[in-house]
């Protein structure tokens, strides 16, 4: 069984490290966690990115309506590790759309 976490952040970034860690230490490991940042004005990003660039496998950009979105791929443990920067704030629910 394949399971994907899919995180949506918006200046969370005093519980993105905990959430991050939570979903890494599970019983049933993810195989992948997708973390989107929606347009966060805090460090939130600068600790995703910290995550998806651990084994770093690949980096994108992605043209859309909002912008450039920067996709960042990497690998803890075996998990993916994608992070997602949105450009610009789009709600949580156009966060995790995006990130689906």
């Amino acid at each position: 069984m394949d399971i994907t976490v899919l995180i949506a952040n918006r200046n969370y970034s005093r519980y993105i490290t905990d959430c991050i860690q939570s979903a890494i230490n599970q019983t049933l490991s993810p195989k992948c966690i997708c973390i989107v940042d929606d347009g966060s004005t805090d460090n939130s990003w600068d600790i995703i990115k910290a995550y998806a660039e651990e084994n770093q496998k690949e980096e994108n950009v992605a043209k859309s309506e909002i912008g450039d979105i920067l996709i960042k791929v990497g690998n803890i443990r075996g998990i993916d590790i994608v992070g997602v920067k949105l450009p610009k704030p789009t709600g949580p629910s156009q966060a995790r759309n995006i990130g689906i």
